[in-house]
Parts: structure tokens; C-alpha cells; sequence
């Protein structure tokens, strides 16, 4: 088995919340997917140490030296709680895993934490707009360039003529072993620096989960029949380009003076119905179009009313609107009970209220985000 060890020059950043001490980042590279026919022939990880990020790999040299890398690697993980990886939920661990019991070597997956870049991202492709989900597809979306040119299945052939190599002097043998080598160290860079694509993603869900009112400014666009609502964020924005829906649009903006999102929506003048839920306690005046509780029903001719149900029993308001991508604790209004576009009214008192700004605000990015 050979060993490589070095100081990395970039500066990672670990998942928010997790000490650099705690994590290591980690990947494998086989000679195909299952584990019961094919060869685990380099672990590599990164890991932080003295105050710094390194790199160190163990290399299958023959087919003997699986077993020692294997024990290397479990080794090295002990002290450790989280693992970082990028879809190895479903390939690295797994096969691992097998690997571990072929040689009846102990290795507890669950005693780790496993962050899985791959399954954040997938959840997220649509919001991100990434074009593919494979790792050099998702660094080339943050501008990542990297050395290696090859995939990992271009170099399983790679790896056997290193094999049949292996006794040999010849240059050809240690350029097959540098390219080996180079492709797994920047998967694992590249992985790292993924990190700051995670840590957007984690700070924008506290930012729509988080039930604290934002900072918002509101601008009311009457010449265009727009709202402008506006919040600064503390973190860094990774997604720049302008998102549009039906009658919004959202813009993730990095200035140099401070981050924000901008949220713009369309006002609608219009006349809309306001449905109360508990229609059991109304009637409904077919006459007058409207409906009135029951304590004041008794007031009105019987030939005059009639039991309100859920889709008659509303109130109509005339004003300006905007729509909504859910349904929020603010008063929702329809054309028709079951038109699925809603809307709130905009009013004094609405432009007025952190708390109803916010809804509005969170509720478009969690529209956003979870409409994947």
C-alpha cells in the first residue's frame, strides 16, 4: 500500500454548525460497483490538522494491499463525527460496508454522521438551475476547474495496466500512477469546495424557517403596479440570476456593501372573494350575493335565504392584490371557491406589518425552493 500525505492550499470552510476538527471529507475509487466482483483500489480523504486542511490517500499498489487500506482508513475515522461525501449514501458507504466483511473488519457506519452533498443538491436542482447532478457538473456550476480529465470509469482500465505495471521502472507506470492519484485528490478538493454550495442552502432554510420577523423594505410601485420587498442577508449568495413566477419574480443580489434578496410583485385591481371556512353558521342571500351569520338570519324571509355551503359563502372586495404561492395566516382571496390562485389584499395595514411582509417574503422562497 503507498500512502500520500499533503498540506492543502485552499481554505474550506466546513459545514455550518460543524468544527473543522470533527469532519472529514471522503472518496473512494473502484474498479466498478459492486463489491463483490470488483476491487477498492484508493480511499482518499481530507481533514483538518495543526490548523490547516490535508490531504492524505491510501493506494491499492496489488491486490493484496485492499485489506490495509481498508484497516488505514477505518483507522483514521475513529475520532472522528462527521463524514462528507458525495453520493456516498448509495455507492461509497455501501460498498464499503461489504468490503468490511469480506475481511471481517469492524467499520460502524452508523456511529457517523453522514452529509451527503449529492442528496442536498438533487433536492435543490430545479431552485439552483443545475444543469446535471454529477460532482464535476455541480463544481462547474460554482466556475471549480480542476486538473484530472478523466471519469472514474475512463480510469479502471487505467489501474489495470498500473497492475501489470507494477514491477516495473517504466515512466509509463508512474504517469498512470500520478493520473490515479490526481483524479481522486480533486474529486476530494472539489468536494470541499462544494461546501459553500451547502452552506447557501442551510442558510437560506433557517432563513425562510426561522419564525423571527426580517428586516424588510417595502417599496409600493404605483406607476408600475409593483412591490418591491427587500431583506439583507449575512451570507454569501451563490444563485444570481432572476427567478420568475406567475406574478413575481427573485433576484439574489451580492453587492460589496451587503447581500440581499429582492422580491417584486405584481398588484392586481380587481374585485375578489374572501370564503369563510365556518360556512355552517352562515346563510346565503341568493338575491343580494352575500351571506349573513345566523344570530342575524332570523331577520331575513325564508324565500329570501338559503343555507350557505363552502362555495357561497364569501364576502366581495374590491382593491389591489397580489398572489400568493401558498396558503399563509394572512386572509386569502379567490375568484371562484375552487380556483387555486390566491390572493391577499394589499392595504395599509398590511404594508405596515413586519409580520405579514415576512409571511409574504418566506412564503415565496419556500415556494421556490420547494418547487422541485
Amino acid at each position: 500500500m503507498i500512502i500520500e500525505r499533503k498540506a492543502l492550499d485552499n481554505c474550506f470552510n466546513p459545514p455550518i454548525g460543524i468544527s473543522s476538527e470533527e469532519t472529514v471529507y471522503f472518496d473512494i475509487e473502484t474498479t466498478g460497483f459492486s463489491a463483490d466482483v470488483t476491487a477498492l483500489y484508493l480511499i482518499g480523504c481530507i481533514y483538518f490538522k495543526e490548523g490547516e486542511w490535508q490531504l492524505i490517500q491510501w493506494f491499492a499498489e496489488d491486490n493484496k494491499s485492499e485489506k490495509e487500506a481498508l484497516s488505514a482508513f477505518s483507522d483514521f475515522i475513529k475520532d472522528k463525527k462527521y463524514l462528507i461525501c458525495y453520493n456516498g449514501t448509495t455507492f461509497d458507504l455501501p460498498y464499503l460496508t461489504k468490503k468490511y466483511e469480506k475481511y471481517s473488519l469492524s467499520f460502524q457506519a452508523y456511529k457517523y454522521k453522514i452529509i451527503d452533498f449529492y442528496r442536498v443538491f438533487s433536492s435543490y436542482r430545479k431552485f439552483l438551475g443545475l444543469s446535471g447532478l454529477k460532482q464535476k457538473e455541480v463544481e462547474a456550476y460554482l466556475g471549480i476547474l480542476r486538473e484530472d480529465k478523466y471519469s472514474g470509469g475512463e480510469l479502471v482500465e487505467w489501474y489495470a495496466k498500473f497492475l501489470k505495471l507494477r514491477f516495473s521502472d517504466s515512466s509509463e507506470k508512474e504517469e498512470i500512477y500520478k493520473t490515479l492519484i490526481l483524479h481522486n485528490s480533486d474529486d476530494l478538493a472539489g468536494l470541499a469546495r462544494l461546501t459553500k454550495l451547502y452552506n447557501f442552502i442551510k442558510e437560506l432554510e433557517t432563513l425562510i424557517n426561522s419564525g423571527d420577523e426580517l428586516e424588510i423594505d417595502c417599496v409600493v410601485n404605483d406607476t408600475t403596479g409593483k412591490i418591491i420587498l427587500s431583506t439583507k442577508v449575512d451570507f454569501d449568495i451563490l444563485r444570481k440570476d432572476e427567478l420568475r413566477g406567475d406574478g413575481f419574480s427573485c433576484c439574489f443580489i451580492d453587492e460589496s456593501t451587503a447581500n440581499r434578496i429582492d422580491l417584486t410583485l405584481d398588484m392586481y385591481e380587481t374585485e375578489l372573494k374572501l370564503f369563510y371556512k365556518d360556512y355552517k353558521n352562515y346563510y346565503y342571500l341568493p338575491k343580494e350575493d352575500m351571506v349573513v351569520h345566523k344570530s342575524l338570519a332570523s331577520f331575513v324571509d325564508k324565500e329570501n335565504k338559503e343555507k350557505a355551503t363552502s362555495s357561497n359563502c364569501y364576502t366581495k372586495h374590491k382593491g389591489r392584490f397580489i398572489k400568493l404561492p401558498k396558503a399563509t395566516t394572512l386572509p386569502v382571496f379567490k375568484s371562484e371557491y375552487a380556483d387555486k390562485t390566491m390572493y391577499t389584499i394589499v392595504n395599509e395595514k398590511l404594508l405596515e406589518s413586519k409580520e405579514s411582509l415576512s409571511a409574504i417574503f418566506r412564503s415565496f422562497l419556500r415556494y421556490l425552493t420547494n418547487n422541485r
